[in-house]
């Protein structure tokens, strides 16, 4: 995991614990889906543990602009976005 330097007061012009909160988590999962094996399907709770929506909707905009990549968007399984690692 590639080590993050933060100013606790400020994140992005963003005054709040949350928004710190939030760019952790967002480099913890693509961390963690750069580990994956090619191959491997996932879903975001198998990356993070209780994950919020907003989360989820970093993790799909990633992928579809490419951000994260060799990871495609496989569809809604049980109402839940599933990828695969590329």
């Amino acid at each position: 995991m590639q080590k993050i330097i933060i100013r606790r007061d400020t994140v992005m012009g963003i005054r709040s614990q949350s928004a710190i909160d939030y760019v952790l988590l967002r480099a913890e999962m693509k961390d963690k889906i750069k580990a994956l094996p090619p191959g491997q399907v996932f879903v975001l709770r198998n990356i993070i543990k209780t994950p919020s929506a907003l989360l989820g909707r970093y993790l799909y905009e990633d992928v579809d602009n490419n951000v994260i990549e060799n990871v495609a968007y496989r569809g809604k399984v049980g109402g839940v976005n599933q990828y695969i690692k590329l």
